[in-house]
């Protein structure tokens, strides 16, 4: 998630006005997260999910939006 932040969301929302993704732009990271992380997982560990029937799409959603959601809480420490 911190790598795709860094070379993508920063700069979608430096592009928008409002410094805000759209709704658009959030689906298109959701499929890039989803693409890179399964690029880098190794053929065995796929398998192994597989396997055990995880859903692989779903947890790296759900990794994904709880890092979000740790992010988001850190912000509005850091702000409070």
């Amino acid at each position: 998630m911190e790598e795709l932040k860094q070379t993508v969301v920063d700069e979608l929302k430096a592009k928008n006005t409002d410094g805000k993704l759209t709704k658009d732009e959030i689906t298109a990271l959701g499929e890039l997260l989803l693409e890179n992380t399964v690029a880098k997982m190794s053929a065995p560990s796929i398998k192994l999910l597989q396997a055990a029937s995880v859903d692989i799409t779903e947890l790296i959603k759900g990794a994904g939006e709880s890092w979000i959601a740790a992010m988001k809480k850190k912000f509005l420490l850091d702000f409070s």
